[in-house]
């Protein structure tokens, strides 16, 4: 039986792990493959086998599901027995693609709500934190605000799609992925989220630079490790950062004022480059997030979205 759509099929286990469990394939897979890739409708077409007790992926998917076009992406060999009617027959598809549709809810969901959980941790903790780059400018200050939340939203969508997936309401949810404005809501929050991460890591990568041309030491150091010396430079750097075009006399009069201290201290300076690594997990686990389900595993939907929000625009 053929399915069109996307859903992360490649969460079930492998048809390699049955097979080394003694469980004999029913057919040709190989051969099946084959003849698949021979069709232009089948080519490259995801195959998973349900032999009534488990489910395994044969084969990954190659064609990725437009909004636009019923593209067919998995087949679903399943093992019928005899007096075996076609609403079970119906019922062990759903619950194949159910199943399916809910390990890639539960892992999209995870990394969203875990970016959120955890920026939010780094907001209240941010006391006695040193900036070690300069502020962002208006624009990114507000896209990265946007990003946040945005990807808040993309957590409260994806529990309550997870809940409703377990609850039995798969094809409520199925309605929902079938609306054209919620497909270009979850795009657009989708691109506002990998947008504010493409910043933040742009920053980390900023810090790594600076730190790589004022310390000598290895990078895994750093978070156990500043020599005073270093400290001195990178103390220098920052105060720079946060004033722009200050000359080293006007560093010196600041010190002596009080405004800044010789050398930060070392707890200050590594609780900040540890909070740098967090944040640079964080906007990483959003670009992983899009690979499993949104922009980045179609990039197709950007193009068509993007056409249906010009024109409801244009209707205004």
């Amino acid at each position: 039986m053929a399915t069109s759509g996307l859903f992360p099929a490649n969460k079930l286990p492998s048809i390699d792990l049955a097979r080394l469990l003694g469980i004999k394939d029913p057919i040709d897979f190989q051969a099946l493959s084959d003849q698949f890739d021979c069709l232009r409708n089948f080519e490259r077409v995801g195959i998973i086998y349900d032999d009534g007790y488990s489910r395994w992926l044969v084969r990954p998917s190659r064609r990725y599901a437009s909004i636009t076009n019923n593209v067919v992406t998995h087949v679903v060999i399943t093992k019928i027995r005899e007096n075996t009617s076609s609403a079970d027959i119906e019922k062990s598809l759903t619950d194949t693609l159910s199943t399916s549709i809910f390990n890639g809810e539960l892992a999209a969901t995870a990394l969203a709500c875990g970016s959120s959980l955890a920026t939010a941790v780094l907001a209240v903790t941010a006391t006695g934190v040193i900036p070690l780059t300069g502020g962002s400018s208006g624009i990114a200050a507000v896209t990265l605000a946007t990003g946040t939340w945005a990807t808040g939203f993309q957590c409260g969508i994806g529990v309550g799609r997870a809940i409703g997936l377990s609850a039995g309401f798969s094809e409520e949810v199925k309605w929902l992925d079938s609306q054209q404005w919620f497909q270009a809501t979850s795009t657009i929050l989708d691109g506002l989220s990998l947008t504010s991460a493409s910043i933040g890591l742009k920053k980390t990568v900023d810090v790594y630079k600076k730190m790589k041309a004022i310390s000598s030491i290895k990078a895994t150091e750093w978070l156990k490790l500043l020599p005073r010396a270093e400290r001195k430079r990178l103390t220098d750097h920052i105060i720079r950062a946060q004033n722009p075009g200050i000359s080293a006399s006007g560093i010196k009069a600041a010190i002596n004022v009080g405004k800044y201290p010789k050398r930060f201290p070392a707890e200050s300076l590594q609780r900040s480059l540890h909070r740098e690594l967090v944040s640079a997990v964080i906007n990483s686990s959003a670009f992983v997030g899009s690979g499993l389900s949104g922009n980045l595993r179609n990039p197709a939907n950007i193009s068509s979205h993007g056409k249906y929000i010009v024109s409801l625009m244009q209707s205004f």
